[in-house]
């Protein structure tokens, strides 16, 4: 039986991307400026080449860090894999449900992620799922809750991967009803 939510260990796991990318950029500025003999202590033209490749990183990946946060905060995620078993916990509802109510899974992921290929945005990392049962509910689960891939034992016909560049969740994580 597995156990997912949120926590500081999944957050830096989705972090390492942002951090990676603020290294590299920082050195090659430092590099650069170095190499050219400029000063560091005063803006020049790499300077601000730098601080807008990295706004150019930061702002989208502060977003998605936020939207991913906030669709799943107070939500746990119960997989039973003995007997394909399924629980979700939200703030006010709880539902559960076995591998066989399923209709489909759907995955929400960046190119690269698909490919399994170099990462380009700091963003590149994150992904999520929405679990849409034959009854109409909705189930969406982040990257921040499950921490990387989540293998469930499906027909891969009920599996759908859709590549997005900029992934927002869109709604709350739980919808019991089909009218959305």
């Amino acid at each position: 039986m597995e156990i997912y939510k949120i926590n500081i260990k999944n957050q830096f796991a989705n972090m390492d991307g942002m951090l990676i990318h603020a290294i590299f950029l920082l050195c090659g500025y430092l590099g650069l400026c170095y190499y050219k003999g400029l000063n560091t202590q005063e803006i020049n033209p790499l300077g601000l080449i730098f601080i807008f490749t990295f706004l150019l990183q930061f702002i989208p990946w502060i977003i998605i860090h936020l939207n991913y946060y906030q669709a799943n905060k107070n939500d746990t995620f119960i997989f039973d894999d003995k007997n394909e078993k399924i629980i979700f916990l939200s703030l006010n509802n709880t539902i559960e449900f076995i591998l066989d109510d399923i209709k489909e899974v759907i995955f929400y992921k960046s190119p690269p992620l698909i490919r399994n290929d170099i990462q380009y945005f700091a963003f590149d990392c994150y992904n999520h799922g929405v679990i849409i049962l034959h009854n109409g509910a909705r189930i969406t689960f982040t990257s921040l809750m499950i921490g990387g891939e989540f293998v469930m034992p499906l027909n891969p016909e009920r599996i759908k991967i859709k590549s997005r560049l900029f992934r927002l969740v869109k709604g709350p994580s739980l919808v019991l009803n089909s009218a959305f």
